[in-house]
């Protein structure tokens, strides 16, 4: 089972949707190259991660995502307007904490309790910054 999925629900918007396990090593570094592969082939898109069914991380994977974020810190910058986190649970807003002090977030960010709120986000930004956007077929 894969740790999380990732689609382009609408023109602008990439989704990662977190699923209900505690990923292996293998199965997490699997998810930080199809992280790495889907923003090369989609550019500039804002990232919403929703891990509304996520699971709390070890700390030993919550490091390794803080220094997948240091080193591929330019290239998520200049990818990614916007991220937008989809956070229901207090520890894993205390896991986030844990991996942006490990390497601060390299584009701003937002934090929120749904989806919904978070594509309503995303949404208005696109409104307000137009852009030419991929068409999702």
């Amino acid at each position: 089972m894969q740790y999380a999925t990732i689609s382009l629900p609408e023109p602008g918007i990439m989704l990662i949707d977190y699923h209900n396990i505690e990923p292996t090593e293998e199965q997490f570094e699997a998810y930080l190259d199809e992280v790495t592969a889907f923003m090369k082939e989609h550019h500039n898109n804002i990232v919403i991660m929703d891990g509304t069914h996520g699971k709390f991380l070890p700390a030993k994977l919550r490091i390794r995502q803080g220094e997948w974020i240091k080193e591929h810190y330019d290239f998520l910058k200049q990818n990614s307007p916007l991220n937008i986190y989809v956070v229901t649970n207090m520890i894993v807003k205390m896991m986030m904490r844990g991996v942006f002090v490990v390497q601060k977030p390299p584009t701003p960010h937002k934090v929120v309790t749904s989806r919904e709120e978070a594509l309503n986000i995303a949404r208005k930004f696109w409104q307000e910054n137009p852009r030419e956007v991929e068409l999702v077929s």
